[in-house]
Order: structure tokens, then sequence, then C-alpha cells
């Protein structure tokens, strides 16, 4: 059975918050899966609205990210291991949306990518938009790994936000 393109969500009562996860094995080697992730020559391909934004290559790094809803992320690097994690705060001037994670694994024929983006805001809506972009983003970073950058496609997002808000529905109607 092929693996999950979907993401979805952990509950962790114990911090009062929720995990958006994904988990994508991508046919290449950890080294370039890395290299593409923390590249500012590159993030605009895939991260963020604009060139410019950029992840310093070094824990306590600043991080300048001007995304593609038009926030800009300024945060430090709260964790950063040459080819196997980046972490930092998805903050912006006036909201602190948790923190994203990137963890990545060497498996055979290229490299399992684990992504974390944890956050405390509990509405469905508000997970429903999280899901659909980082599902959108990281298709977008699978297409500049491959070397065939693509722009943000409101259509496909729109059906991943539907998707997603679909299945928080169904997931909320089995709580009775």
């Amino acid at each position: 059975m092929p693996e999950s393109r979907d993401g979805w969500l952990i509950f962790e009562p114990v911090f009062d918050s929720i995990v958006v996860r994904f988990d994508r094995t991508l046919p290449h080697p950890p080294k370039p899966v890395w290299e593409r992730l923390i590249d500012r020559a590159h993030l605009h391909e895939w991260l963020t609205s604009e060139p410019g934004g950029h992840i310093r290559h070094r824990k306590d790094g600043d991080v300048y990210l001007p995304t593609i809803g038009g926030a800009v992320i300024e945060s430090d690097i709260d964790e950063f291991i040459p080819e196997r994690t980046l972490a930092f705060g998805w903050v912006t001037f006036d909201w602190d949306g948790g923190e994203v994670s990137w963890d990545l694994e060497p498996v055979d024929g290229g490299t399992l990518v684990h992504f974390e983006h944890s956050d405390d805001d509990l509405g469905p809506d508000h997970f429903a938009r999280l899901l659909a972009n980082w599902h959108m983003t990281h298709d977008l970073f699978e297409a500049s790994l491959a070397g065939s950058p693509r722009s943000w496609n409101w259509e496909a997002w729109q059906a991943y936000y539907l998707h997603y808000g679909r299945k928080l529905v169904h997931l909320l109607d089995s709580f009775g």
C-alpha cells in the first residue's frame, strides 16, 4: 500500500497543544534534501513568497521568511543538526504560531522527512488551514528538490483545505 501524503493531527494534552504532522519519503539522499531545506537561493520556490528569506545555518541563528500568506516569520533556530534536524519558532510580529521542525531519516532509496508544526490554537478551521498550507508547501518542496519548481496553486490549496476540513468534521463527529 502506498504511503499517504496527507498530514494528520497529534493531540498533546500534557502540553495543551496540537501538532500537525507530515511524513514523506523522498527519492533523494539526506544531503540534497537538507541542502534544499536551508538553501537561501531556493526558499522562495517552496517556503517564502519572494526571494530574500533566510535561515542561518546554526543553532540560535536567525530566521527571516516572508510567507506566501503575507506574514513574515522572524525567529531563531532552536535545533540545527546538519543533514538531520531543523527546528525554529513560527513567529510573526503579532502571532506566536508555535514551532516547526523537520527531521530527516535515511531510508532505502531516499529520505523520510518527518515534519511537525506544534501550535496551541484549538480551532478546527485553523488546523484545516495549517494542514492545507503545509500539504501544499511540502508539494512545492518536492517539486523544487526535483528541479521543477512550481508556483503556489490556490485551487489546489482550496481542495486540500476542503479535504482536511471534512476530515476534521468527521473526527469531531466521532467524538460525539
